[in-house]
């Protein structure tokens, strides 16, 4: 195991960079749904038909990087990652202290459709306990699909320059003040970096698109073999249930069966272009053949699995005002697209330990068995009081393993090992907590809050230097929510806080385990209705300018540190 530094000094000749990430992204969405209901003698009979289409993703990008364009002692610098991210070196205002490094660029789009239709049969019965029954059937077909390409401008001939435009574009601007890439210096909030890095110079996107896009740059184009991919998904499923009433208890008690048919297609390839394939060139004039795989292949792999899922509910009133609620159930939760998705993508192969990621075709559907118990006070109109506990016997939690693959190193003229992180099927275990909640109005106003505690256990053991063993992903032991409200005919505003305490987020593609610090966001909604078909909206998310951080296993090993940013919406609702 290789040791991890959290701080230090390097006296001189420090390699250490500055990127500038310039891209154009944007999202396109739309959907149509025709619902339709009909009321018969004893039945109530329900359809419903649509689609759902987006398309997005970035569509250019050329990012660039810089390194000190200095030497000696003057290059030397501190680092800190214990609690902030702090960099102490070369003056980050001074643009003529930063040479050229390398860029690099492409574009990742994506696309995401999906075509559904179900009916649902409602109908009044008369058999003991039972007053109805419900069946139904749905089907769903969902297509997911990435695209990536790879931009080199550092290829052989790129505008007609031997060794690439890259390097010529370097000596034209050799350094970050020169060629109008920056547009002066801007202030980084202090509370997400220390050191001399709060001052910067500020980058000119406009500059660094235009010299990776226009005029004479050029660059080959490349498809990235291992982060092309695309999923099919059709699901089936048919439902029946029977709900239930007596003198002081309700209920149901129902069956869904659902079959999933998975596709999953991607390219499989030899090892030795780094996982690229040219396919041209802005110019037209790269050689395509620059970087291409002696093999490769267009694959797909089909999945099918069926799930039968029952479940039960019933309420009893305790008292006039009090209620208790059990509910057992089997329930299913899919896998992420991208984790299906049989491909394999690597960083950087000229590091002491590379690694790389990889989808699982053969990921299977997380399945638990669980149940509830809570008890219900309603102390006064719109007011109440519920504690529930909470338990789930999951078979299998998505866990990550690894595997070694060897990677071509052209730079290098070498094979190199790579480990690769994968998602994978790990074994089960169990889930319990505790949830309180409290609702409570005053005239138009009121508060509504809810506290979890959860404890989530893996069958597997920890072991020391197995990167994610015997943890599970994404629980907080403590999670908390409040809400203030003031409600009435024409206007109402909503102030939220959401808070949980630490999670594990997966492996990262570091090899690293990935941890959430402790997050909390303060979130504001509001409307007013102007007319029966006008309504007017305003939101503001994150008002407290919260920040993400990520750590690797221990909060004094700094992963990244994100500011989202505040953001607001207006909006204006029209119905007829």
């Amino acid at each position: 195991m290789g040791l991890i530094f959290i701080f230090g000094t390097v006296a001189g000749d420090g390699s250490y960079e500055w990127d500038f990430i310039n891209r154009e992204s944007s999202t396109e969405t739309s959907s149509y749904d025709l619902d339709m209901n009909y009321t018969g003698g004893n039945y109530t009979l329900h359809a419903q038909i649509g689609m759902t289409e987006a398309s997005g993703g970035t569509y250019n990008e050329t990012s660039w990087s810089f390194v000190p364009n200095v030497s000696g002692a003057e290059s030397g610098y501190s680092f800190d990652l214990s609690n902030r991210e702090a960099i102490s070196g070369v003056d980050p205002t001074d643009g003529s202290k930063w040479k050229q490094n390398w860029t690099w660029g492409g574009n990742k789009p994506t696309t995401d459709e999906e075509s559904y239709g179900q009916l649902d049969l409602n109908l009044d019965v008369d058999y003991g306990p039972f007053s109805s029954v419900d069946v139904g059937i749905k089907y769903r077909d969902h297509d997911r699909s990435q695209g990536r390409q790879a931009y080199s401008w550092h290829a052989p001939g790129t505008s007609n320059v031997a060794d690439g435009y890259m390097w010529w574009a370097f000596d034209e601007c050799p350094t970050l003040d020169t060629c109008g890439q920056t547009t002066g210096t801007e202030s980084v909030a202090d509370n997400v970096v220390n050191g001399n890095l709060t001052e910067q110079r500020a980058g000119d996107r406009e500059a660094f698109m235009q010299l990776g896009f226009g005029g004479d740059a050029d660059y080959a184009i490349s498809d990235s073999l291992g982060e092309i991919w695309d999923i099919n998904e059709s699901i089936l499923s048919l439902y029946a249930q029977g709900n239930f009433s007596g003198d002081s208890f309700r209920g149901n008690v129902g069956v869904r069966v659902v079959q999933t048919s998975q596709t999953a297609s991607s390219y499989n390839f030899s090892l030795d272009s780094w996982g690229l394939n040219t396919v041209g060139s802005k110019s037209g004039n790269v050689d395509v053949d620059w970087l291409t795989p002696a093999y490769l292949e267009w694959v797909t792999e089909k999945r099918d699995y069926t799930e039968v899922l029952p479940s039960f509910n019933i309420a009893f009133d305790a008292t006039e005002n009090q209620i208790v609620r059990f509910g057992a159930a089997r329930v299913m939760s899919r896998p992420n697209y991208s984790d299906l998705a049989p491909i394999e993508s690597v960083g950087a192969l000229n590091v002491e330990f590379p690694t790389g990621t990889s989808g699982n075709p053969d990921l299977k559907p997380q399945i638990a068995d669980q149940f509830d118990v809570t008890w219900e006070w309603y102390f006064d109109d719109s007011s109440v009081v519920s504690v529930a506990y909470f338990y789930k016997d999951i078979q299998s939690y998505r866990t990550t393993g690894s595997y070694i693959a060897p990677y071509f190193n052209e730079q290098d003229d070498e094979w190199v090992d790579v480990t690769i992180n994968r998602p994978d099927n790990g074994l089960g275990g169990s889930t319990d907590g505790l949830e309180i909640g409290y609702q409570q109005a005053f005239g138009n106003f009121g508060l509504a809050s809810n506290y979890t505690y959860t404890n989530a256990d893996s069958n597997q053991a920890r072991v020391e230097g197995v990167a994610g063993s015997g943890l599970v992903e994404g629980a907080s032991d403590h999670m908390f929510n409040a809400t203030a409200y003031y409600e009435n005919e024409t206007f109402g505003a909503r102030l939220m806080y959401n808070y949980r305490t630490e999670w594990y987020k997966g492996v990262s593609w570091t090899g690293a385990e990935l941890w959430n610090k402790s997050y909390g966001q303060l979130d504001f909604s509001s409307s007013y209705t102007i007319s029966e078909n006008f309504n007017v909206v305003f939101e503001a998310v994150n008002l407290t300018d919260e920040e993400v951080i990520e750590y690797d296993g221990k909060e004094s090993r700094l992963m990244s540190v994100y500011q989202n940013g505040r953001r607001f919406v207006l909006g204006l609702n029209v119905s007829f």
